[in-house]
């Protein structure tokens, strides 16, 4: 029991340092979305559960960054959020609950823009 946890674990690690480094090999200019969830990321790591951080990760790298890594974090809003993310082919493939912790996340990078960012 105990060796399949800590396989489960390096899997784990493995899947995260995969992530870290596709998404900061990303070209960002300033104040992008994808810079300011990088630098977001970067901070919650040390502040949420692990499990909480990996989940926010999974969500920007898999349903956000390739929609959102190149918008301005100036262009975000409801219009630009419904009609960039929340398309008629995600409403099929995503659940509620999913398209919720995206709002989550979402709201959480942009009140660390405007907090620590000063954007």
């Amino acid at each position: 029991m105990e060796n399949m946890r800590t396989q489960i674990d390096a899997n784990v690690q493995t899947d995260e340092n995969a992530i870290i480094k596709k998404i900061s090999a990303s070209p960002g200019n300033e104040n992008s979305f994808d810079e300011i969830a990088v630098k977001w990321l970067d901070q919650i790591r040390s502040t949420r559960k692990y499990s909480t951080y990996i989940k926010y990760l999974r969500l920007y790298e898999f349903h956000m960054r390739d929609v959102l890594m190149q918008a301005k974090i100036s262009d975000i809003s409801n219009a630009y959020i419904n009609e960039k993310l929340f398309n008629t082919e995600m409403r099929k493939n995503v659940s509620a609950n999913t398209r919720h912790s995206i709002i989550v996340v979402i709201n959480q990078i942009l009140q660390y823009a405007n907090e620590y960012c000063r954007i």
